[in-house]
């Protein structure tokens, strides 16, 4: 449980609020946690989770922490693994503890990242106030950049972790013509403008496949038209057509090199199989799609309900080891 202990030291080190703390608790003990104060209550579920309510009789049983004499955390589940859930909340109580306590003016550069990029208004003497804190030129242009908790932090560029709804990940912003190395790059942007940045680099990050580094540039219009998803209640149906697929014993890589018009030796490479085992399949995927992916029209298709299924089913699982919630890797 060690990196449990080394990763809410380091969440604090990076200047992490309340939200990112309790979110991170919730997504290592895959349970909701609560922590109440006397003016505040903050509730977070592990992200990309089902979640049932319990009946009331049981939250006697719910563990607890104190923070201080007036605010504590909470499990809000009977746990299953007691120790290990104890330790979480341990170290979440500690951690909001110093949260609450330490020098205010340290964590301001974490907040101006936060507002910069998250907040819906951006102008004004808030503006000015976050830039000269980060020591923005107004007028020059940036980018956002989002990062998996795991990836190295470039040398380069203000960053902190922040709390998005698909889970915990490190923002930053950069120079628009510094290089970077791993995560998602967001477009330029001046300072005023760097939430739309941010946006572009979270959808980098989340439709990124096998590379390090995803630039939000080379998708063009499908920035624009992944967010209608995010707001959408129903996945298309080329989505669903994936889910069904990958049921049916179908994988994401073969299915990326149906979509690249690779041939079924190189798909059947991707799990030892034989080329004639991939050819009997495909009459079956091409009937269930209703289209046929090797044509052309056919994997365009392919290709953009791949890059929809990864934004509708990836998720930032918050853990040291920064993997995926997802089926997509």
């Amino acid at each position: 449980m060690l990196e449990v202990v080394e990763y809410f030291d380091e969440l604090v080190a990076q200047y992490a609020d309340v939200e990112v703390l309790v979110q991170a608790a919730s997504d290592l003990a895959k349970a909701p946690i609560s922590y109440l104060s006397p003016t505040r209550r903050v509730v977070r579920f592990p992200v990309g989770r089902p979640y049932a309510a319990p009946d009331d009789y049981e939250m006697a049983a719910f563990l607890t922490r104190r923070v201080d004499e007036s605010s504590y955390v909470r499990c809000e589940r009977v746990s299953a693994d007691p120790d290990a859930d104890a330790l979480i909340l341990e170290r979440l109580a500690r951690a909001i503890g110093v949260t609450a306590g330490r020098d205010d003016i340290r964590s301001k550069p974490t907040r101006s990242i936060e507002w910069l990029l998250q907040s819906a208004a951006r102008h004004g003497d808030q503006l000015l106030e976050a830039t000269t804190c980060l020591r923005l030129d107004p007028y020059r242009r940036y980018r956002a950049v989002a990062l998996l908790l795991s990836e190295p932090i470039p040398e380069t560029g203000a960053w902190a972790v922040l709390l998005t709804p698909w889970g915990l990940v490190r923002g930053g912003i950069v120079p628009e013509r510094v290089p970077v190395s791993c995560g998602g790059v967001g477009k330029p942007a001046v300072p005023g403008d760097l939430a739309e940045s941010w946006k572009s680099a979270l959808f980098a990050l989340r439709v990124r496949s096998d590379e390090d580094v995803a630039l939000a540039e080379d998708y063009g219009a499908l920035v624009e038209l992944a967010s209608l998803l995010d707001h959408s209640t129903h996945a298309p149906q080329d989505v669903a057509n994936i889910e069904s697929a990958l049921r049916t014993g179908w994988t994401l890589p073969e299915l990326s090199l149906l979509a690249e018009g690779s041939s079924f030796r190189a798909i059947a490479a991707v799990r030892n199989l034989h080329h004639s085992t991939v050819a009997a399949r495909m009459p079956s995927l091409t009937e269930a799609w209703g289209y046929d992916p090797r044509e052309a029209l056919g994997r365009t298709r392919l290709h953009l309900a791949i890059l929809l299924f990864r934004l509708t089913h990836r998720r930032f699982d918050g853990m040291p080891s920064g993997g995926w919630e997802s089926e997509a890797r």
